[in-house]
């Protein structure tokens, strides 16, 4: 009967801050929806991907080789066949192998023996894809063929069978899904008509990249199997690098070997001449199009635990203030409780009973919440990852870590700071004033404002007077100006990445020569090019782009988009890239190895385009360089190039393969839409986290201070100057901490875009301007109103008379 009484006593208390009340159960509640919705996602993924890639030998590391004729290559070949290499007009193994294939296929041999009499741990195996645009439904399409492994990386049939004949072919599923083809369907790949058998996957390309543009649109590209003999057949030119893995007989020794791979391996290989056809070496993990599977699932966590763990501290914290708050105000009446016989237990019982009301109804709903969005979730996940599907299992653990141990933390820290305060003697509860000792921040921020006006000494200093307030607010409005912050950051840094550099030129058709049908003749509205991709520099791999000053469809533009395409008289153009990986600055001195030849020259300039790093070099430069001492029978042409530009039509008869860039602008729009919803959904999260925030910490103030409110009205101070000085505290120390989370943030992404390009070889343009200060400043003002409004509405309803009340 009298647990009865007091919990119904009790639950008249925590009526009366009911809106607070339902405010903390909402920051509980998102703390579990994260939590539940990223690991069940997560872990869905994980373990059938896992199973995938050991079944079906993923590499363990690639290898990027030189395209072209290493020293220590010739010095592998005869009298007969340097003669042969000299005289090619090629500079790439492309076209090695379309003039002499055994020629070709000695090379690549020599190569992975000389790599596994080296590293005698590993074996490596070829890796062949060719890329194909076609138009399919109207619009343009990619398919990147790729050469089924013979022992590593094997490729998976998820559902129907593999091809058999040269006219079949398996495709991704969720490429067939979005365009509405079924197993059995018919496909046309330019002049090629392919029945779909299966739907394949492949263990070294779940995220469908290669090189830096970061387009994945599933619904327009895919990768694809034929058999052996109709990939040979297939018109595009032929891709090259090699795949590793440890060998079988040291499979005990897995782990031991793969942790010392970068030390013993990526290390050293620069120092043996025998090697010098590799350009670099990536194991699979920092491997973008193998590999980002790994990272997203380990950072997805990282930052889901991170954020679901700031959530809980923000709600436990203020939980905690509250209860301390209530049970103080109620001391006299737990000193009387006490007096009559009521034991401590007896007392604590009904509020921890009222925690659980309010927390565990919301740690459910965000449990099942997060459940149901799981599902969505590992859906949008599988839009961009191609691995095999498989349904989300319920999971003791994960119900445990967002509902039951949140909900034992709230309790067991309430419970403690409640017995704290009951524990004091019967005498001590009756008696006790309300008056709360002053903080340690608040004597510290009392002696900066020494020499303020007692006005300004309480309006800055008041929120100090309650440190755990200070320091949950503080908390909430970080993670919300991070988070804006971060949003304003993504703005645009997609376009950068890729549709910026095919909107500033003004050719339509990229055309790669097929030297099989010699140097094709330019028309009017064409421009060759040179393209030299592969080459090594300081141990990676950049491209060199060979253009002419007075090119008419592809200009070099600077950041502040002035045209820089002169400066190729001067010198060498290097983009954006490049000069932030390398940290090479304009006048800057460059040195790089081209066709057995040291060559330096001076940076001209800086292009404002992204992508794969690149040297543009003066057209008839380079061209002087690469066909140096070579007898290349140009015949009509006086000059040599490997590429064209053109704004209409290409004879693709002429070429290896035909890049339309309208067709990668419309390839790219499924990711800017991505990125625009990730960017409104970070703003919206940051401003409700932060009204939130606000709400309750203001109200709770204002309740706090009823008497001062009171008093300085009785002072004689306005309504307007009484709202000033209680909340406009908040206001300033809003912005200074919005000012620490603009720097901290700022400084964390440049980590993120040096880790990015040092690991994975991609620079993420994200850029911090004054104008995203300013806009971030201005949300968090509005964030400010919009959270305070409800105390303001109770700081003018406090009446002069509540002064009287601390003297009745």
């Amino acid at each position: 009967m009298g647990l009865r009484i007091l919990l119904k006593n009790t639950l008249n208390i925590f009526k009366k801050k009911r809106l607070q009340l339902l405010a903390i159960g909402i920051i509980i509640g998102i703390s579990s929806f994260l939590y539940t919705t990223m690991f069940y996602t997560l872990n869905s993924m994980k373990d059938p991907f896992e199973k995938f890639v050991k079944e079906y030998n993923q590499e363990d590391f690639s290898i990027n080789i030189v395209d072209g004729i290493t020293s220590s290559d010739i010095d592998l070949l005869n009298e007969k066949e340097k003669s042969t290499v000299n005289n090619m007009l090629t500079y790439s193994l492309n076209d090695i192998k379309n003039k002499n294939k055994q020629l070709y296929n000695k090379i690549l041999d020599n190569r992975i023996k000389r790599f596994e009499d080296t590293y005698k741990d590993f074996e490596l195996e070829l890796r062949k894809y060719k890329e194909v645009n076609f138009t399919y439904k109207g619009e343009g399409n990619k398919i990147t063929f790729i050469k089924d492994g013979e022992s590593i990386n094997l490729s998976y049939i998820e559902e129907g069978d593999k091809p058999k004949s040269n006219n079949e072919i398996a495709v991704s599923k969720i490429y067939a899904n979005k365009n509405n083809l079924n197993i059995g369907d018919s496909i046309q790949v330019n002049k090629n008509l392919y029945k779909i058998t299966g739907y394949v996957l492949f263990p070294d390309m779940t995220l469908p990249i290669n090189g830096s543009d970061f387009i994945i649109d599933n619904s327009k590209i895919t990768p694809a199997l034929v058999v052996d003999n109709e990939f040979e057949n297939i018109s595009s030119k032929e891709e090259i690098y090699l795949s590793g893995v440890v060998k079988k007989e040291y499979n005990k020794n897995y782990g031991s070997i793969m942790n010392k791979f970068d030390k013993k391996v990526v290390a050293t290989f620069t120092e043996n001449k025998d090697l010098d056809f590799i350009t670099n070496i990536i194991s699979t993990k920092n491997q973008i199009r193998s590999g980002a599977i790994y990272e997203e699932v380990k950072s997805g966590q990282e930052i889901t635990i991170i954020l679901s763990v700031i959530m809980l501290i923000i709600a436990v914290m203020i939980v905690l203030i509250l209860i301390y708050k209530i049970i103080r105000n109620e001391k006299s009446q737990i000193g009387l409780l006490k007096s009559i016989g009521y034991s401590e237990n007896c007392i604590l019982i009904p509020y921890l009973i009222i925690l659980i009301i309010v927390s565990l109804p919301m740690l459910i709903i965000g449990y099942i919440g997060g459940v149901y969005a799981s599902s969505k979730m590992k859906d949008f996940y599988l839009d961009f990852y191609l691995i095999p599907d498989a349904p989300i299992k319920s999971n003791l653990f994960i119900l445990a870590t967002s509902v039951i141990i949140p909900m034992l933390i709230i309790l067991l820290l309430s419970y403690i700071i409640i017995k704290k305060l009951l524990s004091k003697k019967v005498i001590n509860l009756l008696k006790e004033n309300n008056i709360e000792k002053v903080s340690k921040l608040n004597k510290i921020s009392n002696i900066l404002l020494k020499n303020c006006s007692a006005k300004n000494k309480f309006k800055y200093s008041f929120i100090f007077n309650n440190t755990s307030k200070f320091v949950v607010f503080f908390i909430g409005i970080f993670l919300s100006s991070m988070l804006i912050i971060m949003s304003f950051m993504m703005i645009g840094f997609f376009e950068k990445m890729t549709t910026d550099y095919y909107n500033d030129v003004d050719y339509v058709y990229e055309g790669y020569v097929d030297f099989t049908k010699g140097l094709p003749s330019l028309k009017e509205d064409e421009e060759q090019f040179i393209s030299i991709e592969s080459i090594k520099y300081k141990g990676n791999v950049i491209n060199i782009k060979g253009i002419s000053p007075d090119n008419k469809l592809h200009k070099l533009y600077d950041k502040k988009y002035k045209d820089i395409t002169k400066d190729l008289e001067k010198g060498v153009i290097i983009n954006k890239s490049f000069s932030k990986i390398y940290n090479i600055k304009k006048d800057d001195i460059i040195e790089i190895e081209i066709n057995n030849q040291r060559i330096k020259r001076i940076v001209s300039n800086i292009s404002k385009d992204y992508g794969n790093e690149t040297i543009y070099w003066r057209l008839e430069d380079i061209e002087h360089i690469i066909t140096y001492k070579k007898d290349l029978n140009l015949g009509i042409n006086k000059t040599y190039f490997n590429g064209v530009y053109s704004k209409s039509n290409l004879d693709e008869s002429n070429y290896i393969s035909v890049i339309n860039k309208n067709d990668i602008i419309s390839q790219s729009k499924l990711m800017q839409k991505y990125v625009e919803i990730a960017v409104y959904i970070m703003i919206g999260f940051g401003i409700f986290i932060g009204v939130l925030v606000l709400y309750i910490l203001t109200t709770l103030t204002t309740e706090d201070n009823y008497y001062n409110i009171s008093l300085l009205k009785v002072m004689g101070y306005s309504k307007k100057e009484v709202n000033s000085m209680i909340l406009n505290s908040y206001l300033l120390h809003a912005i200074i901490s919005y000012f620490i989370s603009t720097y901290i943030t700022v400084v964390g992404f440049d980590y993120i875009i040096g880790y990015m390009g040092k690991e994975f070889g991609i620079v993420m343009p994200f850029e911090f301007k004054i104008s995203h200060l300013v806009s971030g400043l201005l949300v968090i003002i509005i964030i400010f109103f919009s959270g305070t409004f409800a105390a303001k509405k109770r700081i003018d309803k406090v009446s002069l008379q509540e002064v009287l009340k601390e003297y009745r």
